[in-house]
């Protein structure tokens, strides 16, 4: 895809493809295709099933974004991405772990969570992960 720029964010995988599609699937998100993000994250799950970031980027993708709050069917999938995220996550790199961990907390597998709640308990978990 042309005119994305070449934003890089490094992640624990195999398959230099995969870290492509993740890359695009980051640089997606900042443009707002947040459905093309999906896709691409999803496509570097498939190229690389042990690496743990795809999902937390599919959950990223799908979660509450300025322009589309969450809605429960995608809340749904963002939490599976995330369980996905979380277990591929064991034993892998600590800022990797941070970042997933942080983000689980949005997606919890409860009925009608208190979303704005999970939103506060979410940007301090981030503003710990910044500061480590």
């Amino acid at each position: 895809m042309a005119g994305l720029g070449n934003h890089r964010h490094p992640i624990s995988i195999r398959n230099p493809e995969a870290q492509r599609f993740f890359d695009r699937g980051f640089a997606l998100v900042f443009a707002f295709n947040h459905e093309e993000a999906v896709r691409s994250f999803q496509r570097a799950a498939e190229l690389d099933p042990a690496a743990a970031m795809p999902h937390w980027g599919i959950a990223w993708a799908l979660g509450p974004n300025y322009n589309l709050d969450v809605d429960e069917p995608r809340a749904r999938q963002a939490h599976a991405a995330m369980a996905r995220a979380l277990a591929l996550s064991a034993g892998g790199p600590a800022n990797e772990r941070a970042y997933i961990e942080a983000q689980a907390i949005r997606f919890p597998d409860t009925a009608a969570p208190d979303r704005a709640a999970l939103a506060r308990q979410y940007a301090a978990a981030m503003e710990e992960v910044s500061r480590r």
